[in-house]
């Protein structure tokens, strides 16, 4: 993908002397930008991946279409287009980025308007409305007629939502990567107003340093947010980085920008080559922590895997109640989904029930393994812990009531769990062990609650303490 956008940058600037240092800069910078972690790190990255080097490698292949007329050329524009859509949703919007960069095109040579009336209309607009038609139609009815994604659909898109996920994707690119970017996120997303003028100086700004390249600049920018547009759909997440992936298909435009800006200013003063580095060095530091992040997240998902058929061995045919598991380790996620299925792959002799309760704790680097401790009360069990939980506030089920206790709803975080166990619509004090196990991680390990011990001693004494939970 990096080297599509060098030979992006140079097509777009065919009389420009300087083409190819500015496609040098943009895809060095492509290479290390952080946001570019969850796309290669992360397994449900990789369509992301895909479909960014097939729309790459499709606007290749176009600009030489509109070069040289070749239909060989708009076969493979085609092709490449068909496969990005069947890696990633949003590739539908290509063929209006196509549309920009066909009037780009025009602008910059000889041709005359009826030849690109009649010509391009003909031999690739119609083609590829049917190609994107059929595609939209056939994954309505897959979806059994939804067309929104993670069960947002269009009726649920708010501006402050789609200003703040805006906000963090751009952000996102590897200049603010700390707790920085959310203030400023939630910030400016608050204030639209704010946003907008401060959105309005920085094109101005780009438009000032590029005045020989307006034309280029507008192509980029525009193709910058049609790109980003169904992403839009996705909700901001004040938490973690989730979603940076999001950003590699229209990080594609923004390098380019960006090493258009550097040869401009270098053009005032070698010195600003400097910035350029300073970029790069920052980037690459950034990027470095986060791939270490990731691998940090395997490891520790690896060593839950290779517990699972020991713990699981303990439990053949009971109710497991399952809580605390690390959902994710700074930006990179480990066990979001998927633990009954991981149970079932590797220990299929397991025939009983697992249910999962959506309270998590987060990792970070200096605490790779944090402690759950537990405490018994009158009407069930309560968690305490050196790191907050992450979940819903409340969650019912048939076997199980929870509570996270000081919760905070802007982050979804409680520094303590209350389970209330029931049986039908009554609640009881202790918990069946003949029925349920509760099995937690703490301390890097997956472990059983030891409820009959708790309940002694909380049966020996008239108040309640904290101690470390005893391993069956």
């Amino acid at each position: 993908t990096s080297f599509c956008v060098y030979v992006i940058a140079v097509l777009l600037m065919p009389r420009v002397k300087t083409r190819h240092v500015v496609g040098f800069f943009a895809a060095l910078l492509f290479l290390v930008i952080p946001t570019h972690s969850e796309v290669v790190m992360w397994v449900a990255g990789y369509p992301d991946a895909f479909a960014g080097f097939f729309i790459s490698a499709a606007i290749v292949c176009f600009i030489m279409f509109c070069r040289v007329h070749a239909k060989l050329w708009l076969l493979f524009t085609l092709v490449l287009w068909s496969l990005a859509l069947l890696s990633k949703e949003h590739s539908i919007m290509l063929p209006v980025i196509l549309i920009l960069i066909d009037v780009y095109v025009f602008s910059h040579s000889m041709r005359t308007r009826k030849d690109l009336w009649y010509g391009e209309i003909v031999s690739w607009v119609v083609p590829a409305a049917v190609l994107g038609g059929s595609y939209l139609a056939l994954r309505f009815l897959a979806l059994a007629g939804s067309i929104g994604s993670y069960s947002v659909t269009l009726s649920q898109i708010s501006v402050e939502g789609v200003i703040k996920t805006l906000l963090n994707i751009v952000l996102s690119a590897g200049v603010f990567v700390s707790e920085w970017r959310w203030v400023i996120v939630d910030y400016v997303g608050d204030n639209i107003l704010i946003g907008a003028g401060a959105a309005l100086v920085i094109v101005a700004v780009v438009f000032v340093v590029l005045r020989e390249y307006v034309s280029l600049a507008g192509l980029l920018i525009a193709s910058f947010v049609f790109s980003l547009l169904p992403m839009l759909l996705f909700s901001f997440d004040r938490i973690s980085g989730e979603g940076e992936r999001f950003f590699y298909t229209p990080s594609i435009f923004i390098v380019i920008l960006f090493g258009l800006i550097v040869v401009e200013l270098m053009r005032v003063h070698d010195l600003f080559i400097l910035l350029f580095a300073g970029m790069i060095v920052y980037s690459g530091v950034f990027l470095t922590t986060n791939h270490l992040a990731w691998q940090r997240s395997g490891d520790v998902n690896q060593s839950i895997v290779e517990q699972i058929p020991n713990v699981m061995s303990r439990a053949r045919n009971d109710h497991v109640l399952v809580l605390g598991l690390p959902e994710a380790n700074e930006q990179a996620h480990i066990l979001r989904n998927g633990f009954a299925q991981m149970t079932a792959l590797w220990y299929p002799g397991f025939s009983g029930e697992i249910e999962r309760l959506p309270l998590y704790t987060r990792l970070s680097g200096s605490d790779l393994s944090p402690k759950l401790t537990w405490e018994r009360v009158d009407n069930g069990y309560i968690t305490k812990n050196s790191a907050k939980l992450y979940g819903k506030a409340n969650y019912e089920s048939e076997h199980v009531l929870s509570e996270l206790w000081n919760y905070d709803y802007k982050f979804q975080t409680g520094d303590r769990a209350k389970l209330l166990f029931r049986v039908g619509s009554t609640q009881k004090t202790h918990l069946d062990r003949a029925e349920t196990k509760i099995l937690y991680f703490s301390e890097n390990k997956l472990q059983y609650l030891n409820t009959a011990a708790l309940d002694e001693e909380f049966e020996n004494t008239t108040s309640t303490f904290l101690f470390t939970p005893i391993l069956e």
